[in-house]
């Protein structure tokens, strides 16, 4: 299924959220860091990191873009106060806005992400911590929340129906997984 979703191209608004939380990964504290669209909320990039520095950010903005459409660059990004978005994203974007020190407040905000680490956060205490830095559930959360479950914000569509990504099939996971099927199985030029 990651392989998979990772070949999705998902048709992004270009205005992208991120943000990081705090998460335990068998008994020790690390980061999950996110990136969502804001109009799809379909999520780019979720990424498990010891720390909270540039490096780490950089990272989770590159897989973003591998996970994004042909340009992989959004034309703004809403980012908390955190100085590392701004050093990362000035090495990682060319012509990216970079909208910095936004809370939960105001016209321009961060509500969608936080939100999204709310539904993180229930899943992650049924489940007691995250077993390994690089645990399949991680990205199993991430196919999840695009593909399968639908949103209230959405008017009940998944992200990935928002993104023009529909599987086009009754049950959302059997549909995905012969999608996956049949086109990890072609042979390669």
């Amino acid at each position: 299924m990651e392989q998979y979703a990772k070949l999705l191209r998902p048709q992004l608004s270009g205005v992208w959220h991120a943000d990081e939380m705090k998460v335990n990964v068998h008994g020790q504290w690390q980061w999950l860091w996110n990136i969502m669209d804001s109009d799809t909320r379909y999520i780019l990039a979720s990424h498990v990191a010891q720390g909270r520095g540039a490096a780490e950010a950089q990272e989770t903005f590159q897989i973003a873009k591998e996970n994004s459409n042909p340009e992989g660059e959004p034309t703004f990004l809403i980012t908390d106060g955190l100085a590392s978005y701004q050093s990362a994203a000035s090495r990682e974007f060319r012509n990216t806005v970079h909208i910095a020190k936004v809370g939960i407040q105001g016209e321009v905000n961060n509500n969608r992400i936080e939100r999204l680490h709310g539904t993180m956060r229930e899943r992650n205490k049924v489940m007691r911590a995250i077993k390994k830095p690089d645990s399949p559930f991680i990205e199993g959360q991430r196919i999840y929340y695009n593909h399968i479950r639908p949103h209230q914000a959405l008017n009940g569509k998944t992200p990935a129906e928002v993104a023009g990504l529909d599987p086009q099939g009754e049950n959302r996971w059997q549909t995905l997984i012969e999608n996956a099927s049949k086109i990890l199985r072609q042979p390669t030029e």
